[in-house]
């Protein structure tokens, strides 16, 4: 497993956001797990046993259409993936996670 890479290599803006998801590698078992960011091009997975570099794994999250990706790092809890197609469906649930999570923010002060 190697690192993720740090800020100053990321090129895409990432909206942070934790969305529970479910993976799959090929015809394996569904494996639980929750977004940490998402890009245009990629997501950042929390997870138990990540999926090692170079697997096409299938998320699904929300109740989005099936996510074909390639795993390109992993680390202890989790790994990045770069998805196959663009999915602006998954920006847009990303960025309304994070809005809602901003609100609950504000409502505790």
């Amino acid at each position: 497993m190697v690192d993720a890479l740090p800020l100053s290599r990321r090129r895409d803006e990432r909206i942070e956001a934790s969305l529970a998801l479910r993976f799959r590698i090929g015809n394996g078992p569904e494996e639980p797990g929750e977004t940490i960011d998402c890009t245009w091009e990629g997501v950042a997975v929390r997870c138990g046993a990540p999926p090692p570099p170079g697997c096409e794994i299938t998320m699904t999250v929300g109740g989005l259409a099936p996510l074909r990706a390639t795993v390109v790092r992993a680390w202890r809890d989790g790994f990045a993936a770069r998805l196959m197609e663009p999915s602006p469906a998954l920006l847009v649930l990303a960025e309304a996670e994070a809005a809602a999570t901003a609100a609950r923010g504000r409502g505790r002060s």
